[in-house]
């Protein structure tokens, strides 16, 4: 089996094979330990220790083990951290030590990958689920695929909540039925 250091060299010369342009940074944290555990690499939290401990913020060694069937590196990753929410920032900031650590190892440049899209600009559950019902009725669905194309998405978890508010208001007044106020 190879070592550690020929499985991430392997691993940072072979990502555009598994990495699309448009995943997240995120994403391609989880593709790269995806792949990594697919060679047999396995990464574990081995605790913390306090290095330095000030009035606000305390610098944190956060310890991680690589390792393989036939071999074992750990590294430490120095994170600063404040004092307050120091417990339920444990955590976190393991997860982020596991990141800076592929960072360094792999040399990512994060401003290379997709941003993502956040939340509140992404189409809804609600938003979601009215649609996937309204194109029940193949009208609906058709007018729906035309705005798709329009918006250039394949799906409407495409779209944003801009986006499928838009195409609501064009499927919504087909769907209501005519009342007259007398």
């Amino acid at each position: 089996m190879a070592t550690i250091e020929e499985i991430l060299t392997n691993v940072k010369n072979n990502m555009t094979y598994f990495i699309n342009s448009d995943d997240t940074f995120d994403v391609v944290i989880d593709k790269i330990i995806q792949k990594l555990g697919e060679n047999g690499v396995t990464i574990k939290n081995k605790g913390y220790e306090i290095i330095d401990f000030k009035e606000n913020f305390s610098k944190v060694a956060f310890k991680i083990k690589i390792q393989t069937t036939e071999e074992n590196i750990e590294e430490n990753i120095i994170i600063l951290m404040q004092n307050n929410d120091f417990i339920s920032s444990v955590v976190k900031n393991y997860k982020k030590a596991v990141i800076l650590y592929l960072i360094n190892s792999l040399e990512l440049r994060v401003d290379k990958f997709a941003q993502p899209v956040p939340a509140d600009e992404g189409i809804t559950r609600n938003q979601t689920a009215f649609l996937r019902d309204k194109m029940e009725d193949e009208e609906v669905e058709s007018l729906v695929r035309t705005e798709l194309k329009k918006y250039g998405v394949s799906s409407i978890n495409d779209l944003t909540k801009k986006q499928a508010s838009a195409i609501l208001d064009i499927i919504q007044p087909r769907s209501k039925k005519k009342s007259s106020r007398y």
